[in-house]
């Protein structure tokens, strides 16, 4: 994960970010980051989209969402 906020996330942080996105951004693979999201490890997602089927939903981060989650894994990271 990098080191510091990525600048991407601060560049626009009310940008909503797709899951995919977010990974790219953070640099792990998208089934890392929805195995964090599912054990509570991450943010659920800023727009669930609950009104559609579960097979069609894209549930989406604003980037200061994730910009913030990323900080505090940093410094979390940096206490142990």
């Amino acid at each position: 994960m990098a080191r510091e906020v990525s600048p991407e996330l601060l560049a626009d942080p009310n940008r909503l970010l797709t899951g995919s996105e977010v990974a790219q951004i953070l640099g792990i693979g998208l089934s890392t980051w929805q195995a964090y999201v599912s054990r509570g490890k991450a943010p659920a997602a800023d727009v669930p989209e609950l009104d559609r089927p579960a097979n069609r939903r894209i549930p989406r981060w604003r980037a200061s969402t994730v910009a913030l989650w990323q900080s505090r894994q940093r410094a979390r990271n940096r206490s142990s």
